[in-house]
């Protein structure tokens, strides 16, 4: 399949080919579960991306950047800023990666359907400021905005559910949403929390949202199945 279709502005992601993880998690967990959770007849694994360079005052470039799946830290904080999205390159599936002649290169990672890890965004909207939820998404198929031509892309799914699935075992806490007047919403099924999470919390680092409860195990079961 010619790479070089994803891209261009002509393809979206289908309306059934999307899916998501929302959570909360530490920096050495995520990197644990890169080590431990990923398939290994799907290996070996790295991470890929690309960083947003100015040209000039009005033009922006991406540059293609790729680690060891082990390096995450290093691929996060080389830089002034945090490095926080990345896509998990199966070199079984994808032996060769070709992104010479693209200009988003982010945009086709997602298009060919590898796993996406956003992890490291820090919020300062002021009255909530602290680190984000992560994210671990796939897209498994992409339409064309011309002809309609669906294209679906699903090679990666077994590594992103075998992701998910460990992920979801160290999601033990709830958490509330702050909004800007000071209420706020728990949320029990997006957004959870590890126990990591908790203690740095209590140690004064800061989250967008903070810790709610313990889940009970009914919930957290419930969880376990999907």
């Amino acid at each position: 399949m010619n790479n070089s279709i994803y891209d261009t502005d002509d393809w979206v992601r289908g309306n059934r080919g999307g899916h998501l993880l929302q959570f909360f998690a530490t920096d050495d967990e995520l990197q644990n579960w890169l080590l431990t959770a990923l398939p290994d007849a799907f290996g070996p694994y790295t991470l890929v991306g690309a960083d947003s360079v100015r040209i000039d005052q009005n033009q922006y470039t991406q540059c293609f950047f790729e680690f060891p799946i082990h390096k995450l830290k290093e691929a996060m904080y080389e830089k002034d800023s945090v490095r926080w999205q990345y896509w998990i390159r199966s070199k079984s599936i994808t032996p060769i990666l070709d992104v010479s002649q693209c200009h988003f290169i982010t945009k086709q990672l997602s298009f060919l359907g590898l796993v996406s890890v956003h992890h490291g965004s820090y919020s300062n909207r002021g009255f909530h400021d602290g680190w984000q939820e992560s994210t671990i998404g796939i897209v498994t198929q992409i339409e064309n905005l011309n002809d309609g031509q669906q294209i679906v892309n699903d090679k990666y799914l077994g590594i992103y559910k075998a992701l998910v699935k460990e992920i979801k075992k160290h999601l033990c806490y709830s958490s509330f949403y702050i909004f800007k007047d000071g209420s706020e919403v728990e949320n029990t099924k997006f957004g959870l929390m590890t126990q990591g999470v908790v203690d740095q919390y209590r140690q004064g680092v800061k989250f967008v949202n903070r810790p709610g409860r313990r889940i009970k195990k009914t919930i957290f079961h419930e969880l376990e199945k999907k």
